[in-house]
This record gives C-alpha cells, structure tokens and sequence, in this order.
C-alpha cells in the first residue's frame, strides 16, 4: 500500500507544480485538492481510518477539481457559488465517513465528475478537453472504489484520484500554453 501511496503524493505534487501558471481562483483549489489527496496519501501509508478519510476527502476532492476547471475555463466564480456546494460535499462526507454509509460520499462525487463533464465540453483547446474528461472518468472511477472494500479498493481510489488530479491539473496547464501559443508564443524565445 505504501507504494501506491507514494504514487498519489507524487502526483499531488505534479499537480501542485502543474497549477503554477493558472489564475488565483482555479490554482488556489488546485492546490488544496492535491494537499487533500496528499493527506489521503499520509492516511493509506499509516494504514490510519484509510475509508473515513478517503470518504471525506474524495467528497471534497472532486467538487474542488470541478471548481477549478469552471474557473479556469469559464470565468471565475463567486465565493458563495463553490462555498455552499463544498460545504454541502463536506457535511455529506464526514456524514458518510462517520456512519459508514459510502454511498453518501459517492453523491457529491457524480455531481462534481458531471460538471466536469460539462466544462470539458465547453473547453476551446482540444487537448484541454481530453485532459479534463480524463480526468472526470478518472475521479469517477475513485468514488466507485471508494464503495469498495479490501486492498483492491483502496489502491483503486489512490491511483485513480491521483490521475484524476492530474487530469485537470495538467487541462489546465495545456490551455495556458496553449493561450500563450496563440497569442504569438511565449515571451523568451520570440525573435526580433
């Protein structure tokens, strides 16, 4: 398990390093994602209460992801639009993670792999788009892991939530390059 955990702190930290060139709001839950699967990471290698923690993190993981992709593709969102959704995923996570009923915490996560959906649609560049529906494939491969029990379950939820972070940590990478590109390149390297 140590392994796999690994895996999923390396890939948070990919994420991090990978959110660095988008805009405030969309890098901001970028980061707490991948900081919130680093501690499901810390949380599996421990072998530490592993299902209530992966319960209230994916819970709040895929809403943040789904945040980050609006944000970063549509335009940016006010406070109280991702605060009352993420509370809600929060209350339904530490619900679930506390009375064991998993399926609880699946709610949030289909709603969340169901936006991303939509702003993977919505999504100008192409390979922004593939990142993204990678990425909601991904997360909802983890919360239907997470309804799981045993060791298979559990390496199911740290490897798919780690791609599914990077799905739309890198989504947003390609379109800042991409943009960049678009515009005339990149400011080192222009001749003349």
């Amino acid at each position: 398990m140590l392994a796999f955990a690994i895996v999923l702190v390396l890939g948070a930290a990919a994420a991090w390093i990978a959110a660095g060139d988008a805009g405030v709001q969309a890098r901001s839950y970028l980061r707490l994602a991948a900081v919130l699967d680093a501690a499901l990471a810390l949380s599996a290698a421990i072998a530490l209460a592993t299902p209530a923690v992966a319960a209230i993190v994916l819970t709040l993981v895929a809403p943040l992801l789904a945040a980050a992709a609006w944000t970063r593709f549509r335009r940016s969102l006010h406070p109280v639009l991702t605060s009352l959704p993420l509370s809600a995923a929060c209350i339904m996570g530490i619900v679930a993670a506390a009375t064991g009923a998993t399926v609880l915490s699946a709610v949030p996560q289909v709603i969340a792999v169901a936006a991303l959906g939509a702003v993977a649609r919505l999504a100008v560049w192409r390979r922004a788009r593939i990142y993204l529906v990678l990425g909601a494939v991904s997360l909802l491969g983890a919360a239907a892991c997470a309804l799981g029990e045993g060791a298979i379950a559990q390496i199911g939820v740290l490897l798919f939530s780690s791609a599914g972070l990077l799905g739309v940590a890198l989504a947003s990478e390609t379109a800042v390059k991409e943009r960049q590109q678009a515009q005339g390149g990149f400011a080192i390297g222009r001749s003349g």
